[in-house]
């Protein structure tokens, strides 16, 4: 397959990250008299930026199940259309925040503080790259590719990151989280990520695994790809119709047109 532009989630697509996202919820859990909670608790309330993790997070210690709006809302049938699969993951967080604004110890913008100053200190204490990235964005930088990452996460602890894992030069941009006013799924950080890369929606391909990474490629205007392998299960990401469902980075290369 010949690649012009090619665009990464970060989390749960290049990088494994869920024991050092989970440790510092639970640094914060702790603080705040909660119990800890789960890795694979956590796993399934990462992908929508620190308030959304957090809010999910103090709220799930307060049931035995996670409340019903603990994570984003299950996308409708396969013949939903990105504006209704959009809608239903919008409202659904929005009433989690809703209700995560009325926590009164610790406030939703002091848990976000203190999280993010631990994370800070820890986020390559565990965090490897999946396996074959790295041989996936060398051959694709071979092939003459141009690559970015688009994460929701903040740009300081991406560049970090990617720096720490050794695959930063890979990369002739980074657009984190705090870039812009909007985050995935709007499609303005693709966008701006292609600017950079000096592509075209219509000629790159958007790579994550999960909704927000699926519905931003899409209203861009790029390809999108699935990865099976990351932190949303495979199922969940079907009904954006993906136009591959990689079970490993590599295999990005062996497709056909």
């Amino acid at each position: 397959m010949k690649f012009a532009q090619v665009l990464f989630d970060l989390d749960g697509t290049l990088i494994d990250s869920l024991r050092d996202l989970h440790q510092s919820v639970n640094h914060v859990l702790a603080l705040y008299g909660r119990p800890p909670l789960p890795a694979e608790g956590v796993r399934g309330y990462i992908g929508d930026g620190v308030r959304v993790l957090l809010s999910r997070s103090f709220l799930g210690w307060q049931e035995t199940e996670p409340p019903a709006d603990s994570r984003a809302a299950p996308p409708p049938g396969a013949g939903a259309t990105v504006e209704e699969l959009e809608r239903a993951r919008q409202a659904s967080i929005a009433a989690l925040l809703a209700r995560a604004r009325e926590m009164r110890s610790p406030s939703l913008d002091e848990a976000v503080k203190t999280f993010r100053a631990h994370y800070a200190e820890h986020l390559l204490d565990h965090t490897v790259l999946y396996p074959g990235v790295a041989e996936a964005l060398r051959r694709l930088r071979d092939r003459g590719a141009a690559l970015a990452v688009v994460s929701n996460k903040p740009q300081l602890h991406s560049d970090k990151i990617l720096a720490g894992l050794g695959v930063r030069p890979f990369f002739q941009a980074v657009v984190g989280g705090d870039a812009l006013p909007v985050t995935k799924p709007d499609p303005a950080p693709l966008l701006l990520a292609l600017e950079i890369l000096w592509g075209r929606p219509e000629t790159a391909w958007m790579v994550g695994d999960s909704g927000n990474d699926l519905l931003a490629g899409r209203k861009a205007g790029c390809r999108i790809a699935a990865v099976a392998y990351g932190l949303n299960d495979v199922s969940q990401l079907l009904p954006y119709r993906p136009d591959l469902v990689l079970n490993d980075l590599r295999e990005l290369l062996e497709t056909k047109d």
